[in-house]
C-alpha cells in the first residue's frame, strides 16, 4: 500500500471504511449482534483521471447480501459484516464508505 494511503487511512475516522482494487473486502466483526448502518457516497470527484463516478457496495451478513448504491444508506443487525465494491474502483483510489454502530 501507498504510505500516503495508509497514513491517510489511519488519521480517518473510526467509522470509515475504505475499499479499493488492491484490498476489495472490508471485514467488520464484533463479538455480539449490533445494530450497523452502512452509508456509501454519492459522488466521488476526484478520480485520477479527473472523471466523476459514483461505485455502490455489496453488503453481506447473516446469509443475507445487499447492494447499497451510492447516496444510500442500509440499517440491519449483525455480528459480521463483509463489505466490497460492487463495481471497479480505479487503480490507486479509495471507495470510503462509513459504518455507524449502535448496540
Amino acid at each position: 500500500m501507498d504510505p500516503i494511503m495508509a497514513l491517510a487511512q489511519a488519521s480517518a475516522p473510526s467509522n470509515e471504511f475504505f475499499l479499493n482494487s488492491q484490498d476489495d473486502v472490508e471485514l467488520i466483526r464484533f463479538t455480539k449482534p449490533h445494530d450497523n448502518t452502512i452509508c456509501v457516497p454519492r459522488v466521488r470527484s476526484d478520480w485520477v483521471d479527473g472523471r466523476t463516478q459514483s461505485i455502490g457496495v455489496i453488503v453481506s451478513f447473516d446469509n443475507v447480501k445487499a447492494t447499497i448504491n451510492p447516496g444510500n444508506c442500509l440499517s440491519f443487525d449483525a455480528k459480521s459484516v463483509r463489505v466490497k465494491p460492487a463495481g471497479q474502483v480505479p487503480q490507486d483510489e479509495d471507495l470510503v464508505g462509513t459504518i455507524r454502530t449502535t448496540k
